[in-house]
C-alpha cells in the first residue's frame, strides 16, 4: 500500500502538551506499507479454530519524499480454540509494534506514536490514556513501542443473532525502544455482547481496570465498537 497525506495541526491551546505544540503547522507524509499474512483459520468472519500471523513494515519519508521520516515494524497473531461442539470459542491474541524516527526527523510525530486504552486495545481504561504522559500537563503523548495481549471467550445467547463475551486484556506503551517490557503491564477485565446486523457485528463491552494508570480514576467503562467477525 502507498499513501500520501497532508497533516495540519492548528489552533493549539497555550496549555497543550509540548509534543503537540512542536507539531503545529502542516506537513506532508509519504509512506509505503508491506504486509505479509499466514492464515489457517477455518472461517474469515466467524473463526472457531486455526490461527493468523501478520507482519508489517511501514516506511515514511526517505526515498518516498515527504517531510517526516520514520519507520514502523509490527507483528501480531491470533489463535482460536473451540469447546463443547463449537459453542464456546476462545480467541488469544498478541501484538508488538515499534516506531522509530530517522533522517531529518528528530522525534516521531505525536500523531504517529502508539497509544492504548479503549476498545480494541486494553478495555477498562480511557481511550488512548495508556501512554507516556507530558510531565507538565499529564496529557498522553504516545510512545514508540506498544505491546497488547488479550484472551476473549464468546458464546451464543440468541442463536445467529447475539453472543456473550468475557475477556481479559493486558498491555503497555513505552516511550522508547530501550524501555520495552520495563515496569508493570496494565490489565483489564470485563464482559460484553456481540449483536449481528447487516452492517457488521456491533460490540458493547464493559471493562474494569485492574492497574493504576498515572493517577487516573479507576472505574469501569462502556465501549461501543463494530467489527468484521462474529
Amino acid at each position: 500500500m502507498y499513501k500520501i497525506e497532508r497533516i495540519d495541526i492548528s489552533d493549539v491551546r497555550e496549555d497543550a502538551a509540548q509534543a503537540i505544540k512542536d507539531e503545529e503547522g502542516n506537513n506532508w507524509v509519504s509512506r509505503g506499507l508491506l504486509s505479509l499474512e499466514y492464515d489457517t483459520r477455518n472461517n474469515v468472519f466467524t473463526p472457531t479454530r486455526g490461527f493468523i500471523l501478520v507482519g508489517t513494515l511501514e516506511n515514511a519519508g526517505g526515498f518516498l519524499g515527504g517531510e517526516k521520516d520514520f519507520v514502523k515494524y509490527a507483528a501480531a497473531g491470533n489463535t482460536y480454540f473451540n469447546f463443547f461442539n463449537e459453542i464456546i470459542v476462545l480467541e488469544l491474541s498478541s501484538s508488538l509494534s515499534f516506531v522509530d524516527n530517522y533522517g531529518d526527523t528528530d522525534s516521531v510525530p505525536i500523531y504517529e506514536r502508539y497509544y492504548a486504552g479503549g476498545a480494541g486495545t486494553i478495555r477498562g481504561y480511557k481511550e488512548r490514556h495508556v501512554s507516556p504522559r507530558d510531565s507538565a500537563t499529564n496529557d498522553p503523548i504516545g510512545g514508540n513501542v506498544r505491546f497488547l495481549s488479550s484472551a476473549e471467550a464468546t458464546f451464543p445467547l440468541v442463536e445467529n443473532m447475539i453472543k456473550g463475551a468475557v475477556f481479559a486484556d493486558a498491555g503497555e506503551v513505552w516511550k522508547e525502544v530501550d524501555d520495552t517490557f520495563t515496569g508493570n503491564l496494565k490489565y483489564g477485565v470485563g464482559a460484553g455482547v456481540r449483536v449481528k446486523n447487516t452492517l457488521g457485528p456491533v460490540n458493547l463491552d464493559y471493562g474494569w481496570p485492574l492497574s493504576d494508570n498515572h493517577g487516573d480514576e479507576k472505574k469501569g467503562r462502556f465501549y461501543f465498537s463494530m467489527s468484521h467477525g462474529f
